[in-house]
């Protein structure tokens, strides 16, 4: 929880201890002032999630009574409707608070700073199955991290866990019977890499790890470990497994949905699993590895050059990618 959120909520609840008494004006002031700073500064500063909106409500309506109103309540049964209302709506947002928190990546432990750039591939040698036009090539969402040319310690403005969480937060909801919503907090929650950050050049190559995450999964669900295994001077892809992901958004912003009827699931499976690791992920790292793509543009690790071995991490599905792309793979 941000400590402008315990500020926060402290204040509303201050703010109903004094609509229940008559106290100075220039008290009334102070408090007032104060709890309206706290609010502009963790809307400017830090953002508004919804979570916090009941807090932002009392604050608002408190603060107002407490600058209008000459003895700064609200007298009779009207005052104790309003005050009853606000301590609900004070409740509200302290559970909200502690049952949907922003949740904090975990710091990278590495000594590495690390950066993260993404990619849009169209993969002429396949065709899109479920494309809305027949005949268009399989397009291929793939994100990179990487031990970044910067000191670790002065890492500023990280980008975001996800730039599209009005697609991931109501996919992940509505995974779990949930209202869309619920989740749209999770847009504050921002991770420990930099965007097109340069890449750290080393005594030696940079080692390749490839992360395939399991069904209904996406590529920055396990962020921590991608992020730790770059702080530790690991280069790591991952893809979206279009289809078999949660929800894939393309760099035009166009979403792409989880084919989740269990026929057409089975079919995609057995039709794709033995290409999707590799026509997903290492056709186009093997293609970045012999500067066949990107070599022309400021990508911040094109024109580089790979070695030290080819890791796989994976989750349940992503394993029985590798199951199938391994035998054939020298």
């Amino acid at each position: 929880m941000w400590a402008t959120q315990v500020f926060l909520i402290a204040f509303a609840f201050a703010m109903l201890w004094e609509f229940a008494r008559s106290v100075s004006r220039k008290r009334r002031i102070v408090l007032a002032s104060l709890a309206l700073l706290c609010l502009a500064t963790q809307a400017v500063a830090f953002g508004a999630p919804w979570t916090m909106y009941p807090e932002y409500l009392v604050v608002l309506a408190g603060a107002a009574v407490l600058l209008l109103r000459r003895d700064g309540v609200i007298p009779g049964a009207m005052g104790r409707v309003a005050w009853a209302a606000g301590l609900v709506l004070a409740l509200c947002g302290v559970f909200l608070a502690y049952a949907l928190p922003i949740p904090v990546v975990p710091h990278p432990t590495g000594p590495y700073a690390v950066g993260t750039v993404t990619w849009e591939f169209d993969d002429a040698s396949r065709t899109d199955p479920y494309a809305p036009t027949p005949g268009q090539p399989r397009k291929i969402m793939l994100q990179a991290w990487y031990p970044a040319e910067m000191d670790a310690a002065a890492v500023k403005s990280p980008a975001a866990w996800s730039k599209d969480i009005g697609v991931f937060g109501p996919a992940i909801a509505h995974k779990f019977h949930l209202p869309g919503f619920l989740l749209n907090h999770l847009a504050y929650v921002n991770s420990n890499s930099i965007e097109n950050a340069p890449l750290k050049q080393g005594d030696t190559p940079w080692p390749v790890v490839v992360y395939s995450h399991g069904w209904t999964g996406f590529r920055t669900i396990a962020l921590d470990e991608v992020e730790a295994l770059a702080s530790h001077g690991y280069v790591v892809f991952a893809p979206d497994h279009i289809y078999g992901a949660l929800a894939t958004v393309l760099k035009d912003g166009t979403p792409v949905e989880l084919r989740a009827n269990l026929d057409e699931q089975a079919a995609f499976v057995v039709q794709s699993a033995a290409y999707a690791t590799w026509m997903n992920v290492v056709a186009p790292v093997e293609a970045i590895f012999h500067f066949q793509m990107y070599d022309d543009c400021a990508d911040p690790i094109a024109g580089t050059t790979w070695g030290g071995g080819l890791g796989l991490v994976r989750n349940p599905t992503g394993w029985g990618c590798f199951q199938a792309f391994l035998p054939d793979t020298p």
